[in-house]
């Protein structure tokens, strides 16, 4: 942790450390963040994390999300963001966390390209 996330209260000749907020920024984003609109959307989708057969439950991404958020506090750096599951938490200076989920496609896959050595591509 910096020395600028954790400011410092003067009492006279004695400075205490001022109460960390993030335990109270963890819990209203969890509180405001809507996850069953996520599992919904997942629902609709037909979406799932690797091995299972159906969407989420509620409690998977609750668990899910508020890993992320702890990653994001622990380093408490301006801009750091993870990312897993559809979810993204970021971390922003002074005491700002941002979750969100992002409807995009994590499959990947490989193949050849035919022809590929015999592309002439300008430089």
């Amino acid at each position: 942790m910096t020395d600028n996330c954790q400011p410092y209260l003067p009492l006279g000749d004695v400075v205490l450390p001022l109460p960390d907020p993030t335990p109270d920024l963890l819990d209203q984003v969890m509180k405001g963040f809507d996850f069953e609109r996520v599992r919904t959307a997942m629902h609709a989708l037909g979406w799932t994390y690797w091995g299972e057969a159906e969407a989420p439950s509620l409690e998977t991404l609750r668990a899910k999300a508020r890993g992320l958020l702890e990653t994001v506090a622990e380093e408490k750096r301006d801009g750091v963001e993870t990312h897993c599951g559809g979810f993204r938490a970021s971390w922003y200076f002074p005491n700002t966390i941002v979750l969100m989920f992002v409807l995009e496609s994590g499959h990947a896959s490989w193949r050849p390209v035919a022809g590929l050595r015999s592309l002439n591509l300008p430089r």
